[in-house]
């Protein structure tokens, strides 16, 4: 049974991105696969490859930002919790470069599964990828839906943005935003 935008055998049915390149291996989408866990990153790059995909994989952030700056990939999944460097920090990275490699869309990946850890993690999500709040810094914390955000942002447009996007995540209760406006303090 096929499903929107999928072939009969699972793999994407048309590729927007590379049409017209007439190069059978550049029609393939490029994935990069980031997740410290060796068992985790080589099965979704198996699944992956299955589907029809072009996948590379890293271990870590500082790796995948190598491969970063020599290639440009479709999209990047990107583990959240990793040691060093955490999934949302290269995301931040990532938003900051120009071009291709900045506008990369990006799938986060999980382990946890309380309901206050995962708002935790999409909340950092759309703080981190958000412009006008630009949350490298910030500190989020759940406790029973509500979001306390700490830290420093550059304006009072960026502060309210971040009350506003953390609002938005489901099942968020209430938000306390505790950021501080202005340049960083050395």
């Amino acid at each position: 049974m096929e499903r929107e935008g999928l072939d009969s055998a699972g793999r994407p049915a048309s590729n927007e991105l590379a049409q017209g390149c007439g190069d059978p291996c550049a029609e393939q989408r490029h994935l990069l696969v980031v997740d410290d866990d060796d068992r985790l990153r080589d099965l979704l790059r198996e699944f992956l490859t299955g589907r029809g995909f072009r996948v590379s994989t890293s271990a870590d952030a500082a790796a995948a930002r190598r491969l970063l700056a020599a290639i440009s990939f479709d999209l990047l999944v990107l583990d959240v919790m990793m040691p060093g460097e955490d999934g949302l920090s290269l995301t931040r990275w990532l938003r900051g470069r120009p071009g291709q490699a900045g506008a990369a869309p990006v799938l986060i990946l999980t382990a946890r599964g309380d309901p206050d850890d995962r708002i935790s993690d999409q909340v950092r999500m759309k703080l981190a990828t958000d412009p006008d709040v630009k949350g490298g810094a910030l500190d989020v914390t759940v406790k029973g839906g509500v979001v306390v955000i700490k830290g420093r942002v550059d304006s009072d447009k960026g502060k309210a943005k971040a009350t506003h996007l953390a609002k938005k995540v489901k099942g968020v209760k209430d938000v306390d935003n505790e950021l501080q406006v202005g340049p960083p303090t050395a």
